[in-house]
């Protein structure tokens, strides 16, 4: 979605508020589940001399378009010519997280998704999800996670500020998941 941005400055913006807040969403989730299971994630391209010297760089640099220039073009173009990655696999589109962990035509979206409707009638999802006045579900599989986060962790979802979701997408969207963006459908 950062190539819809509007202008450099929102651009880099936008990035500074990713950076600030990503121990909420991603680094954290990413952390929990991992961890749970016994293993260490690493990160490395959140050393905080790299991240400190990407935010310096100039928002002009950085954007792309998707055609011609991808995605962590920057990155990329670093690794260029080191014989470190096929170029098929250095200059690949991107794709949304959990396509790699799925097949595109059943996406673990769609996998989740389905799973939830099952559990979640519409009845409890409206009744419910009403009552809750901090981050309110917009959707039964927000409504689910927060159902068993509140099952285990009682009523503190106070811990993240809001939910994380895209900005400057041509339509409303309720679900932060990449494959509801137009960029992935493509």
């Amino acid at each position: 979605y950062l190539r819809n941005a509007p202008t450099q400055k929102a651009l880099q913006k936008e990035s500074e508020r990713l950076v600030e807040e990503i121990h909420y969403f991603d680094v954290l989730r990413s952390d929990r589940s991992i961890s749970s299971n016994g293993l260490e994630a690493r990160t490395p391209f959140l050393d905080k001399a790299f991240v400190k010297y990407y935010l310096s760089i100039p928002a002009e640099l950085k954007t792309f378009d998707g055609v011609n220039r991808l995605e962590k073009y920057l990155l990329r173009n670093a690794f260029a010519g080191q014989g470190l990655l096929p170029d098929d696999v250095l200059w690949r589109r991107k794709c949304a997280f959990s396509d790699g962990v799925s097949s595109q035509k059943n996406s673990w979206h769609r996998i989740i998704q389905s799973f939830v409707d099952k559990k979640i009638s519409d009845e409890e999802f409206q009744r419910e999800s009403a009552k809750l006045n901090h981050c309110t579900p917009q959707l039964k599989e927000s409504y689910y996670y927060r159902k068993v986060f509140t099952n285990f962790f009682g009523n503190n979802e106070q811990l993240i500020p809001h939910f994380w979701m895209p900005q400057w997408t041509d339509v409303d969207v309720l679900d932060p998941s990449a494959r509801e963006l137009k960029d992935y459908q493509e």
